[in-house]
C-alpha cells in the first residue's frame, strides 16, 4: 500500500472544472464592479447625494445616508474580492521589481 487514495486529486488536470455557486457569483460581481462605468455610476451617486443636503431634516441624517450606503457596498465588495482565485490565475510577475545584478570589476 502506498498510502495514496485513488480518488485524491494530484494534478491540476484532476480537479473538476465545476465552480460552486458562490465562486461563480463572486467572479461575476468582481467583473461587474471592475468596469469603468461602475466607477462612474458610483461617482454620479455621490455627486447627486452631495447637494441633497437640503432634502434631509438634519446634517446627521444626510451623512448617515452616504455612510451607511458606502459601508455596506465596501463590505460586500471586499468580501467578494477576497475570495480565492482559481488555480489558473497566474500571480503577478516580480521580475520587474528586481534590480539587475551589479557587476563589480
Amino acid at each position: 500500500m502506498s498510502g495514496h487514495k485513488s480518488n485524491d486529486a494530484t494534478m491540476p488536470s484532476d480537479i473538476s472544472n465545476h465552480k460552486p455557486f458562490f465562486d461563480r457569483f463572486a467572479t461575476g460581481a468582481s467583473n461587474f464592479a471592475s468596469k469603468a462605468w461602475f466607477f462612474a455610476a458610483c461617482l454620479t451617486l455621490v455627486l447627486i447625494w452631495a447637494p441633497s443636503v437640503f432634502l434631509f431634516p438634519s446634517i446627521d441624517t444626510w451623512q448617515l445616508v452616504i455612510n451607511t450606503a458606502t459601508t455596506i457596498v465596501t463590505f460586500l465588495l471586499v468580501a467578494l474580492c477576497r475570495t480565492p482565485r482559481p488555480a489558473t490565475t497566474t500571480p503577478p510577475s516580480t521580475s520587474s521589481t528586481r534590480s539587475p545584478p551589479v557587476s563589480r570589476r
